[in-house]
């Protein structure tokens, strides 16, 4: 008689499949650094406000929302001297951003920036 296969349990599986998606999010938060353990400090806040305000809008290709991030085109934690560097940042919407985030973590789709 055939049986079933083995069910598949991801390597972060430190939540129970009963629980909700939001709580699963939730559980993952409380296990990451804030934002000053990030690199995110009163520099970059004084920085991201004044990018955002010279640079309104989203940069994606086709995308005309307003821009409420900053993406760095070279990650924080692998240069963090590009972290204040107004050309490795480029102002994006939340979905734009959400989406190539998605995609440069290997789980997304393709989108262009300009």
């Amino acid at each position: 008689m055939p049986q079933r296969p083995p069910s598949f349990t991801p390597s972060w599986g430190i939540a129970p499949r009963s629980i909700s998606e939001r709580e699963r999010k939730a559980m993952l938060d409380r296990l990451r650094p804030n934002r000053h353990g990030r690199g995110y400090d009163a520099a970059w806040v004084r920085f991201r406000t004044d990018y955002l305000h010279v640079h309104p809008y989203c940069q994606a290709i086709g995308c005309h929302a307003l821009a409420s991030e900053l993406h760095h085109i070279k990650r924080v934690i692998d240069r963090p001297d590009l972290r204040l560097v107004p050309s490795n940042v480029v102002a994006l919407c939340k979905s734009c951003h959400s989406a190539i985030t998605a995609r440069e973590d290997g789980f997304g789709r393709k989108l262009k920036v300009r």
